[in-house]
């Protein structure tokens, strides 16, 4: 169970988990795009499931839970959505009450920054508040304390640029995530991992430690802008970050939706 939240200043965030498990699965939603034609809503509510069937799977949005198409923005777009931006915030409320004491907190994407920036209304704000759950902007560094163990992490949407892994590499020698455990983007529609590691030096000691880099997938398949440009077909579904709650470690599955559809059947 989520025990304790606090925020402790614009982009820091401790959160205190208590657990009777091994572990606990932290499931990272990114480009969900609710209400596009092509968003796989089945997939979406496999994983809605498979968060509510144990008290150890808890879920993390970093953005774009909704398809936001607007006039003054890419203005074709808006044809290929089948809710308007409003009925598209209270589906994903419809559809995420089941599990809102499971979600960490939710992030904006760059989806929902087309209102944000135009009118300063957010929609993810409006969905978090909907669902009474931490609204935590562009990026977060989350403070998560499972079982009084401590994990330093950074969750933030992402934007354009390079492939990828190249944008795991970027991000950790750029320093901002360089002090994690594991951090994670979305934006790119494609999964990949990369693990780094770093010297740190405590009291006059050198020891080695590792963080990875996730890029989680989408749930939105093959959109007709995709095929236009001949994007690389994807997997769909979230990374699923296993994090020890008996002592320090950490794995991350982006098998996608394939393995995940026989998790399902077989839990």
């Amino acid at each position: 169970m989520i025990k304790q939240y606090e925020q402790t200043s614009r982009y820091n965030h401790k959160i205190h988990i208590t657990t009777r498990s091994n572990n606990i699965e932290l499931i990272t939603f990114g480009c969900v795009h609710l209400g596009a034609l092509e968003t796989d809503l089945e997939l979406l509510q496999i994983y809605v499931d498979y968060i509510k069937a144990k008290p150890n799977r808890y879920m993390i949005s970093i953005g774009d839970l909704i398809e936001n198409a607007i006039p003054i923005h890419i203005p074709e777009a808006m044809w290929e959505q089948y809710l308007t931006p409003r009925q598209q915030v209270d589906e994903i409320v419809k559809i995420l009450l089941p599990i809102k004491d499971r979600i960490l907190g939710l992030i904006r994407g760059n989806h929902e920054k087309r209102t944000a920036k135009r009118s300063t209304f957010d929609p993810t704000e409006i969905i978090a508040d909907k669902l009474g759950v931490p609204y935590m902007g562009w990026a977060a560094y989350i403070f998560l304390v499972v079982n009084g163990i401590e994990y330093k992490t950074f969750f933030t949407h992402g934007m354009k640029g390079g492939l990828p892994e190249t944008a795991l590499r970027a991000a950790f020698y750029g320093g901002r995530v360089t002090d994690t455990d594991f951090f994670a983007f979305a934006h790119k529609h494609s999964f990949a991992m990369r693990e780094f590691t770093k010297k740190v030096l405590v009291n006059g000691t050198s020891f080695v430690e590792r963080t990875t880099g996730i890029r989680t997938a989408s749930f939105i398949r093959d959109p007709e802008y995709a095929a236009e440009k001949l994007y690389d077909m994807q997997y769909l579904g979230a990374s699923i970050i296993i994090i020890g709650s008996n002592f320090k470690h950490w794995v991350a599955d982006n098998s996608g939706e394939f393995k995940f559809r026989d998790i399902i059947e077989l839990d």
